[in-house]
């Protein structure tokens, strides 16, 4: 995470990359809410910046291997994906990993549904393609990602550290989805 210095930097805090993380993990409103709170900043200039910074440095980021390796297989499964990203952005990073073919539908900040942890969008997408709920997994990093998909009670993967929410499987470890795909088979 490259913003935490140059945040340091230009507003002279002192706030550590861990704190910011934990912050972020959380929801990255909620992190430019804290901080804007606590170094008495303003909170939509500072999001504002936040964001853009993302965007300008997202693409930097890559794909784990292992969920390369599980979108690229032929196995028959369908595979979306829901995200906060706007979608130049997104379609530069999806573009760079050449998954961008991978995904029967991408719903993205330009789709104007609620964020999550809303299932608005989740629900939008078991309607349209007549999924199955028992057959239907949806997997993130952040609590707000698994309770959207507790909310449209479907099984969810939460894949962190810290348990912070009652999800169907938590995994440390992004390498652990392909035996959890093996057992749902």
């Amino acid at each position: 995470m490259l913003f935490d210095s140059n945040l340091n930097k230009k507003y002279r805090l002192d706030i550590n990359r861990e704190r910011i993380e934990n912050l972020v993990y959380i929801d990255t409103k909620y992190c430019v809410k804290v901080i804007s709170d606590e170094y008495r900043l303003e909170y939509e200039p500072l999001l504002k910046e936040i964001r853009t910074f993302y965007d300008e440095h997202g693409e930097e980021e890559t794909a784990f291997p292992t969920v390369k390796r599980i979108l690229m297989k032929n196995d028959g499964k369908k595979h979306f994906l829901v995200t906060h990203r706007d979608r130049n952005s997104l379609t530069i990073k999806l573009n760079k990993e050449k998954l961008e073919n991978r995904f029967i539908e991408i719903i993205c900040k330009e789709n104007n549904f609620k964020e999550k942890p809303s299932s608005d969008s989740f629900e939008y997408l078991i309607n349209k393609y007549s999924l199955k709920r028992e057959e239907t997994i949806g997997i993130g990093d952040r609590d707000i990602d698994v309770e959207a998909g507790i909310r449209s009670n479907i099984k969810t993967v939460l894949i962190s550290n810290r348990i912070i929410i009652d999800a169907t499987y938590c995994i440390n470890n992004v390498e652990k989805l392909e035996e959890i795909f093996e057992k749902l088979v």
